[in-house]
């Protein structure tokens, strides 16, 4: 629900309507501020420790402490309540 910030980019305060998210696209990443919550679904499935999730391009896997990491063609980040890196 929270998330840390990213060194460079929008910088999000996690109140209810403003949450840290990470878009991740062919192109490569983007930080942004979910102000509308259109990224944020407390229904959505969790991506459990060692599962990978591939979609059009961009592969995603859970790693220990929480950590998730996704590369694409063009870069990815990697994320999780204490960091939040994109290359």
């Amino acid at each position: 629900m929270d998330g840390r910030n990213p060194f460079e980019g929008p910088q999000c305060s996690n109140a209810e309507n403003d949450k840290v998210a990470v878009r991740v696209t062919g192109a490569g990443p983007e930080n942004l501020c979910t102000t509308q919550g259109i990224y944020v679904n407390a229904n959505a499935p969790v991506l459990e420790f060692g599962q990978v999730l591939s979609a059009e391009g961009v592969v995603c896997e859970s790693g220990p402490d929480d950590i998730v990491a996704c590369t694409a063609p063009a870069g990815g980040f990697t994320f999780s309540r204490g960091i939040n890196y994109t290359y």
